[in-house]
This record gives structure tokens, C-alpha cells and sequence, in this order.
């Protein structure tokens, strides 16, 4: 049995949550990078990861820039499906 744990990235227990000026809140559980990026745009920063059976990638969207803050929407895939997405990060997701 093994654990993956990822920081910053996948936020328990909520699969998609954040704030309305994101748009994070338009976005389901299942959804292709495709998709999600009709609703919220081009992603800054991707991470991967390949295991076996699947491939992970969390992707940092910016949302909000001011002066010296700029904050993130992280979404996960999993074999290019959304597992999670939230807002309010102020780095990108790392795997």
C-alpha cells in the first residue's frame, strides 16, 4: 500500500470550492483541461507527475494580481479529468 500525498494542491474534503471572482465555482468534478480552461482561461503552471496507471497534473491559473500579490486557482487531473480545484493559493501547486 502506498500514499501520495500532494501539497498544495488537493484540498480535502472539498473537490471544488473558492470564491466567486475566480470562477472556480463554474467548474465540476470530471471535467477535461479543455473545459476548464473555456471557463477560467490559460493555466501559468503545470506539474506532473507519472505513476503507475495514471499520470497527475496540477495546474496554476492566475486570478487576481495586485502590486506584489498575485493568487492562484490549483486544479488537479487525474488522466486528464478535474479532481479538485480551489482558489486563494498565493504560490502555484507542486506535486
Amino acid at each position: 500500500m502506498s500514499a501520495v500525498f500532494l501539497s498544495g494542491c488537493l484540498d480535502p474534503p472539498a473537490a471544488v470550492g473558492g470564491s466567486t471572482n475566480s470562477g472556480v465555482r463554474g467548474l465540476k468534478v470530471g471535467m477535461s483541461p479543455s473545459k476548464v480552461a473555456g471557463i477560467i482561461g490559460t493555466y501559468q503552471v503545470e506539474k506532473t507527475a507519472r505513476l503507475p496507471g495514471r499520470i497527475l497534473a496540477c495546474r496554476s491559473y492566475i486570478y487576481d494580481e495586485q502590486q506584489l500579490r498575485v493568487r492562484f486557482v490549483h486544479v488537479l487531473f487525474r488522466n486528464e479529468k478535474l479532481v479538485s480545484a480551489t482558489d486563494g493559493h498565493v504560490t502555484t501547486c507542486k506535486i
